[in-house]
């Protein structure tokens, strides 16, 4: 390996152990906190003296109560590492920066449930000399249990590797984390143990800790890290006893020893690099809205995937021709790789013009996956050329249709896209060169108002002008009512409950969906849905409760209209909404069981007998190591 490749590596490494300084396996973790006084960690000399001149009482401040606890909780995290690096040679090296920001955002806080979900998303890691890095992490999910008043514990990163900057998530989480009783809480994670006490100033309700002790039991893969640590973290505690911000300041000196023993050059004397680094961090909570549990981010070792990326982007050259652009073009069809993407997306924006570009998307010789990954290349390089080709892309008649459509979904999800966007989709609906692209525009007006919130009102402007016009047709109000419920806006959940009347079932099911997600909307939609015919709009319910909980009222409301439901499929479109959340499904299956041995209901039976094969094909299968 080249020696400029290899320092492209270690910064990617030294990234990792910087915002850390310590390092995990989620999928390694066991109970991670314990509280106790017997911990297994021993406490500094200094604190247990200076805890036995100042005896306390263990009770803290009471905190205030609420009622009800929030559907989700989200924090904005940013930290910036300032790090120092000491190669033993007699050049000085300058300090370096990186900054990592993303939203962390965990499911309503039932107390002693297992397995919690959480999100990690808009994940970004910044350096001076390369810029934001690119990722293929939109979203990351984690599984996680919880303890009151606001402790993360168990935290699963589903095979993400721990020398990834978010392989470390446990270490973010934990600063999110505090206890109301002054007695030690240690953490207990892969790599090493840690101790902390938490301390409550009543009168402000702000809580600081204090690190008291560390205990290592594991090793870097890439190398050993022995380090002197000083930790500040305070907190703010809200109303409701979450944390409404928090702030951490870190400074580690030590020695990075890196196992170069595959390599027959090195970079630093001893294969050891000396660091100083500081990491300073603040975290902000805030109201993320409803928020899309896929089940397809929690699956066993869904973050596998990542693991690679950001070290083979540092380690590969830019594109500088055209052999290699379309050798790299295969490869991304092929990959779908978010770093493969941005280098191929650098090249065309840097190398080749809007119409060379075109002309690639009318070209027979390549596949319809490289002609698609193209688009996907312009959108993910990000540059301020990204959002004038792909608006010009859209509009261009003489671009396949299959290409301006798929266009449309590029620029809307371009990361921080404007108005250009938005006045390309309305130049698609004005043009109308085909329903399909005008729908295509209408549908990816909702994403962009949903992503952009400063265009979110030009968005509610357009779609409530086809809701509210009488010349739309039923076609053009089912896309919008589907446009409307991507804004993710309270100000068309009238439009929804009204829609629902409608004598089209396919409009009725877009108004049914858009109205359960919206807080004033739900129980309408279900009191809708209990005297439904069609069941091409009961399943989009299911849809809805696989990722919400059913209330105790909804499961007999929905139980008792199956119980009186004759039609066949009826019932396995009422019993498959019962079933459809996957916590509430075991008690559910076996009411459902008892129903079915009780009254002849054929659909029923169906949908129990698809759940019983399913069970048994887990059972016989199992999903090791999960």
């Amino acid at each position: 390996m080249k020696k400029k490749v290899i320092l492209p590596v270690i910064v990617l490494f030294l990234i990792a152990v910087n915002f850390t300084y310590l390092s995990l396996e989620g999928e390694k973790n066991e109970e991670l906190i314990d509280i106790s006084e017997t911990s297994d960690v021993k406490m500094n000399d200094n604190f247990v003296s200076s805890s036995n001149e100042n005896q306390r009482s263990t009770l803290q401040p009471e905190l205030p109560k609420t009622n009800s606890l929030p559907k989700f909780v989200g924090y904005i995290v940013n930290l910036k590492n300032t790090a120092k690096l000491d190669f033993g040679k007699e050049s000085d090296s300058p300090p370096t920066e990186a900054i990592l920001s993303f939203e962390v955002i965990f499911e309503n806080q039932d107390i002693g449930k297992q397995k919690r979900r959480g999100i990690l998303r808009n994940f970004k890691v910044t350096t001076p000399d390369k810029g934001a890095l690119p990722t293929d992490e939109n979203e990351i999910g984690f599984l996680y249990a919880y303890k009151a008043p606001q402790l993360y514990t168990s935290i699963d990163m589903l095979g993400l590797s721990r020398e990834h900057p978010l392989g470390s998530a446990a270490f973010y989480i934990s600063n999110l984390s505090y206890s109301t009783s002054d007695e030690p809480v240690t953490i207990k994670e892969a790599s090493r143990s840690v101790v902390y006490q938490y301390q409550i100033e009543g009168a402000s309700n702000t809580v600081k800790r204090r690190l008291l002790d560390i205990l290592y039991t594991d090793q870097f893969e890439l190398g050993s890290i022995v380090d002197d640590i000083k930790d500040s973290w305070s907190g703010q505690i809200g109303d409701d006893s979450f944390l409404t911000e928090a702030n951490v300041n870190l400074s580690m000196r030590g020695d990075v020893s890196l196992d170069m023993s595959h390599n027959s050059s090195s970079i630093a004397e001893n294969n050891k690099i000396k660091i100083d680094m500081t990491i300073v961090g603040s975290y902000q909570r805030f109201d993320p809205g409803h928020v899309e549990f896929k089940n397809e981010l929690f699956t066993f070792n869904a973050n596998a995937r990542f693991n690679s990326d950001l070290e083979s982007y540092a380690a590969k050259d830019d594109i500088s021709n055209d052999e290699q652009y379309y050798e790299a073009l295969n490869g991304l069809s092929n990959s779908l790789s978010y770093t493969e993407s941005v280098r191929v997306g650098q090249y065309l924006l840097n190398f080749k013009t809007l119409s060379e570009i075109k002309s690639m998307l009318s070209d027979e010789a390549l596949s319809p996956l490289e002609r698609q990954a193209i688009l996907m290349a312009i959108q993910d390089a990000n540059q301020p050329e990204s959002e004038q080709y792909l608006g010009n892309i859209i509009n261009d008649p003489d671009v396949p249709y299959r290409y301006r459509a798929a266009g449309m979904v590029n620029l809307a999800h371009l990361e921080g896209a404007t108005d250009i966007a938005m006045e390309a989709f309305k130049e698609v609906i004005k043009r109308n060169d085909s329903p399909m692209l005008s729908e295509t525009a209408m549908f990816n007006i909702g994403n962009l108002a949903n992503k952009q919130t400063t265009l979110r009102q030009s968005g509610i402007d357009m779609v409530s002008a086809v809701l509210q016009s009488n010349t739309s047709s039923n076609r053009e109000r089912l896309i919008a009512l589907k446009s409307a419920a991507n804004i993710d806006d309270d100000v068309f959940t009238p439009t929804f409950i009204k829609s629902m009347n409608s004598d089209h079932p396919f409009e009725r099911n877009a108004a049914v969906e858009g109205a359960l997600y919206r807080p004033d909307g739900r129980a309408d939609a279900v009191e809708h849905l209990l005297n439904e015919e069609k069941t091409v709009v009961l399943t989009t319910a299911s849809r809805f409760f696989s990722t919400n909980e059913m209330t105790f009222i909804e499961q007999g409301q929905f139980y008792n209209r199956l119980v009186k439901e004759e039609s066949d499929n009826k019932q396995s479109a009422l019993a498959t909404i019962l079933l459809a959340n996957e916590k509430q499904r075991p008690q559910m299956i076996s009411k459902l069981e008892e129903l079915s041995l009780n009254t002849n209901k054929p659909g029923l039976t169906k949908i129990l007998d698809i759940y019983q094969q399913q069970t048994l094909s887990e059972s016989t299968f199992p999903n090791v190591g999960g």
